[in-house]
């Protein structure tokens, strides 16, 4: 099982994005098979090197 895929299983997720300038990246949540939970967007911190994203998970 990858770390994206055991997001599933967890109510909160913390995502620090950070601007590469040489090569690529790495899909995280791709090849997740339905129904997936839903996320809102909790906190957003920016600074000059990186943007941190939190999720909680939304009650249904």
């Amino acid at each position: 099982m990858s770390g994206a895929q055991l997001y599933l299983l967890n109510d909160e997720l913390e995502i620090a994005f950070v601007p590469v300038l040489f090569g690529g990246g790495r899909r995280l949540f791709e090849n997740l098979r339905e129904p997936l939970p839903q996320f809102r967007i909790d906190r957003v911190l920016h600074s000059p090197d990186a943007t941190h994203l939190r999720y909680v998970r939304q009650q249904v």
